[in-house]
């Protein structure tokens, strides 16, 4: 079994000029956890997984820590506030990259063992000029596996 025999099809991709709310509205709508991020020619550049809207210092405005403005100023003003800076965060400054890949024709056990290896939860499929073409979840390699113990 081939990459392409497990990937899911018709992957939803957000290009490298959105916000980071933008990408929520988006995941939240078609439930789902990960968006590839793609430049303006289709090319894949990074990811974004919902644990990249965890408050980090990465995603936070000015570098500040979340539970230091709750405890000093936290009001209603001040969480709508930060919710606004967060939402209009570039996703550029949020994404995940390099993203790790793989190609249509890879060993589903490759595929799993990489995903294992660089504790990944999302593996987009890509062609050779870098075109997401599909992506491989956990949710993907559960099916599979229960597919294969009600063969047996």
């Amino acid at each position: 079994m081939k990459a392409k025999d497990l990937m899911s099809l018709d992957v939803i991709t957000v290009r490298i000029d959105a916000t980071a709310g933008e990408c929520a509205d988006i995941m939240r709508e078609y439930l789902i956890s990960c968006l590839p991020v793609i430049n303006f020619d289709g090319k894949l550049v990074g990811i974004l997984t919902s644990s990249d809207f965890g408050l980090t210092r990465r995603t936070m405005p000015r570098g500040e820590v979340f539970y230091t403005v709750l405890n000093s100023s936290a009001n209603a003003d001040t969480v709508e506030k930060l919710t606004e800076e967060l939402r209009a965060t570039a996703i550029r400054d949020v994404m995940a990259q390099p993203v790790i890949t793989v190609k249509e024709t890879t060993p589903v056990g490759v595929v799993v063992m990489t995903m294992m290896e660089r504790r990944v939860n999302h593996i987009p499929v890509v062609k050779e000029d870098g075109e997401v073409v599909g992506i491989i979840t956990r949710h993907d390699l559960l099916k599979m596996l229960a597919k294969e113990a009600v063969a047996t």
